[in-house]
Formats: C-alpha cells, structure tokens, sequence
C-alpha cells in the first residue's frame, strides 16, 4: 500500500476569473511557467494524497494551500511609493477645472488618506487593467516578475 500524493494549481487570470483548475505541476516555477504562459495573474497551489485499495483508488480532500502567487508583477510598491504616484497625480489634476477634474481630485484624495493610514512594510501590485488599483499583498503571498522570478518577500528589489 503506497501513499502517492501530487501537487496542483488554480489559475486566476487577468480579468480574475478560473483561468484552469487542478493544473498537477511538480512546483511552483511549473506554476509559474503556466501562467507566463497562458496569462494568469496568479495561483493558489494544494496537495491531494490517494491511496489504491483492492483496485479502488481513494483521495483525501485538498490540503497544504499556499496563499497567492502572483506572476508577470513589473512593480511592487509601499505605501509611500503609491502616496507619490497620487499625489503628483493629483498636482496635475488642480490646473483642471471641470466637473470630471473635480470627482478625480476627490478619489485621490481618499486614496492618498487612505495609504497615509498603511503600515509601511505593506506592499502592493497594479491591478490589472485598472488605473490607480492596486492589489494589497499579504504577509504570506509571493510575487514573480515577467521572466518568473521571485520579487517577493524578502528578495531586494
């Protein structure tokens, strides 16, 4: 009686929806490797364990999920980084006088309030498709830039 136990992938892509389910990969740069490929925004990975008895194969249910992968990041900011994008957004903005200029102003300037209240260590990616979204990281997600390799955590950037 063996134990064999085999590690899948979930891919969400760009518009963050099931991308492909119960991808066997061996790790996570096969992972990587297929969202490059087919345009995924990141993965979630889990393990199922099956057994073969008397010709009848059992399996266990998922177990071992990582938290997010996210893959094809050109950037990783902190709050300062985005405080800067949006207040030189928002520099911009005050020479505008109209109507849309005025509800722009507004927005930034809860979103600037917003990462002003964030803990520094706190990282973020651009949501895809999506101008002035970004995606908050959790402590324990990791991301890979566009050639697969790791940005984060704890790589230098």
């Amino acid at each position: 009686m063996k134990v064999l136990t085999q590690k899948f992938a979930d891919v969400v892509g760009m518009d963050f929806r099931k991308l492909e389910l119960d991808i066997p990969i061996n790790n996570d740069d096969d992972a990587v490797k297929y969202c490059l490929d087919h345009e995924g925004l990141y993965f979630e990975t889990y393990e199922i364990s099956s057994i073969t008895i008397d010709n009848k194969e059992f399996h266990t249910d998922p177990e071992n999920h990582s938290e997010r992968n996210y893959v094809g990041i050109t950037s990783l900011y902190n709050a300062a980084d985005l405080i800067g994008i949006l207040e030189a957004q928002y520099a911009k903005a005050l020479v505008m006088s109209d109507e849309f200029s005025d509800e722009r102003r507004k927005d930034l300037k809860e979103k600037i309030a917003e990462f002003k209240r964030e803990r520094p260590d706190v990282k973020y990616i651009d949501e895809p498709g999506t101008q002035n979204a970004y995606i908050r990281i959790n402590p324990d997600d990791k991301v890979y830039d566009k050639s697969g390799q790791q940005k984060w955590p704890g790589l230098k950037q």
